[in-house]
């Protein structure tokens, strides 16, 4: 045993030099969060008004990745606000100005950055409106759902 050390103490005092480096390297962890501030309004909406671009929601993306990320933009009832006897009413919700494209199902906004991002998109909707007397009273409703995710 007291042989080994020797071996291993010579072979170390025969790398040694005159300059050494240190490799540093630290890493960052990837940020993709979407959050939603809903318009005090947006589920008491006049369906029989027609309504042109109402902003409901304004909708905050944040992001630091540096190859860019996408946002889905999605309805559990294809644009369609829904009664619970099965009645519809169709609406279109406009993100960033853009149709979402829900009655089709739905669209994704791709994103290109190369670094940090928190930008702020305003949900907008407009329909026609319908007389009160040719829709069966009560609740009609849909979910929007926004889906954030690096690319």
């Amino acid at each position: 045993m007291k042989k080994f050390l020797t071996v291993m103490m010579i072979s170390t005092f025969t790398f040694a030099g005159t300059t050494a480096t240190l490799n540093l390297r630290g890493t960052v962890g990837q940020v993709v969060d979407i959050s939603l501030v809903a318009e005090s309004d947006a589920q008491s909406l006049d369906l029989s008004s027609t309504t042109s671009d109402k902003k409901v929601a304004t909708v905050t993306e944040q992001s630091n990745s540096n190859v860019g990320y996408s946002v889905t933009v999605s309805s559990d009832n294809s644009g369609k606000l829904v009664h619970s006897n099965g009645d519809t009413f169709d609406y279109v919700l406009k993100y960033g100005g853009v149709d979402a494209e829900l009655s089709s199902g739905g669209k994704t906004f791709s994103r290109s950055t190369s670094g940090l991002v928190s930008d702020n998109f305003d949900a907008t909707v407009s329909y026609t409106g319908k007389s009160a007397a040719t829709m069966v009273s009560g609740q009609y409703d849909d979910v929007v759902t926004f889906t954030i995710s690096a690319n």
